[in-house]
């Protein structure tokens, strides 16, 4: 794993106490999650490892190569949510991304 994306994932557990909002983070190679930090009240779920399906955030922002924040129906994990994600790069090149999970 790349040193920022390790960097992110030792960050995440963090970041939903210094939100005024409930956010769930994902953490993503270019394929797989890596982690998922979820929040109090956050109905997606996903676990290390899983594939990124069609229509995350996480995948379509890579896709992109620049930030997206979208409303996401309930056909991708079940549940709908507006997540933001950027993508992460090193050397200039995408290697992941990450996301806020808004409920």
């Amino acid at each position: 794993m790349s040193d920022i994306l390790y960097c992110f994932q030792q960050v995440a557990p963090y970041l939903n106490d210094l939100t005024v909002n409930d956010i769930a983070v994902t953490i993503a190679g270019k394929e797989r999650y890596i982690d998922y930090f979820p929040g109090r009240r956050t109905p997606v779920s996903c676990n290390k490892g899983d594939l990124i399906p069609d229509g995350a955030v996480v995948k379509e922002c890579m896709r992109l190569g620049k930030r997206v924040v979208k409303k996401v129906p309930a056909e991708v994990f079940g549940a709908a949510y507006i997540a933001c994600g950027v993508p992460v790069r090193e050397n200039d090149e995408i290697i992941g991304a990450v996301s806020f999970v808004l409920t």
